[in-house]
């Protein structure tokens, strides 16, 4: 199969091939093939990623707006770290973005809020680390 595989059929994957690890495990770890630690690492991993795409697959419609308004930012200034505040999505993708759970959750948590920009968060910068005993006032 060549071309994009869809969320869904990729969901379905991990689970079939989870379902069958689950089954062939136990007869690998009595046959000595496989030890139980290297198992759980396997089977922990491989539940990782599929709720990883579980969660890309719920809010996909959402991710692929967020990505196509931030590419639209990005051609319309080039390709720049400088975001505006004034930077307003349009009304389809507005309404397109309610329709979000994650969205409306947020919206929800905080009555009265709406949704007016989209931009990347910005982490604040960590503190140095200090030498042992040493007070941040004691920096300079």
């Amino acid at each position: 199969m060549t071309g994009r595989v869809p969320l869904s059929e990729q969901v379905a994957e991990v689970e079939r091939e989870l379902r069958q690890r689950h089954r062939a495990y136990p007869r690998w770890i009595d046959q000595k093939r496989l030890k139980v630690e290297t198992a759980h690492e396997h089977m922990s991993r491989l539940q990782a990623a599929l709720a990883t795409l579980q969660i890309l697959h719920q809010h996909a419609d959402g991710l692929r707006l967020l990505i196509s308004y931030l590419k639209r930012e990005q051609r319309i200034r080039g390709v720049s770290d400088d975001w505006n505040q004034d930077d307003v999505p349009t009304e389809e993708e507005t309404a397109i973005l309610l329709e979000q759970p994650a969205v409306r959750a947020v919206l929800e948590a905080f009555p009265g809020a709406v949704l007016t920009s989209i931009a990347p968060v910005a982490y604040p910068t960590p503190e140095p680390a200090l030498e042992d005993g040493a007070t941040n006032e004691e920096l300079p």
